[in-house]
């Protein structure tokens, strides 16, 4: 009824503002469901100001590239402006948990690195886990596409134009999700 690493002392409950890792993409679907049947009564609902939702599910690598301020040029992270683009590995660890070379070696409370937001002002677009996408990445071997990145992988990984394939089933300590709330209009 838990998460796979729900007991794990680096991933579990007992860092309630990390990312929530070792859920398959089924799981991810079915809380999203959950949560939208509950809206009304989750303390998520009361700070966001009576938002009343029309539909509360995984994103879309449309939204997801849009809200990391698009993929061009080929390359940039989700914090590079305009015609910018990040090159030094120190700069890099700046705006972003990834790469277990630097000595985290697991995910990091959300909003850690506020120099990695996006142009948007989305944080965590790259690092700390791997994100599920509501698209298929590779649809003749069943798999669906993650993005981001995470704690313990190269910092190439996290560009805005790479993507992941993922069985539906996999749960491992890389992977969590990223939900969207559409609001009622």
């Amino acid at each position: 009824m838990y998460p796979r690493y729900w007991e794990d002392h680096n991933f579990g409950i007992l860092n309630p503002y990390h990312p929530v890792v070792g859920i398959s993409w089924f799981e991810a679907c079915a809380y999203c469901d959950w949560l939208f049947q509950n809206w009304d009564n989750v303390s998520e609902s009361a700070s966001s100001i009576s938002l009343k939702t029309k539909a509360i599910r995984l994103s879309l690598r449309t939204e997801w590239i849009f809200a990391a301020g698009g993929d061009e040029p080929d390359g940039r992270y989700p914090w590079d402006g305009a015609g910018e683009q990040t090159s030094s590995f120190k700069e890099f660890l700046r705006h972003a948990n990834v790469s277990s070379d630097i000595g985290v070696g697991h995910t990091v409370a959300v909003n850690s690195y506020p120099l990695g937001k996006s142009p948007l002002g989305v944080m965590d677009l790259c690092g700390n886990v791997w994100e599920w996408q509501a698209n298929y990445g590779n649809m003749s071997e069943g798999k669906l596409e993650l993005r981001g990145g995470s704690w313990n992988d190269h910092n190439n990984l996290a560009r805005v134009s790479t993507y992941n394939n993922g069985r539906p089933s996999d749960r491992n300590n890389k992977i969590g999700f990223r939900i969207v709330l559409i609001p009622q209009a």
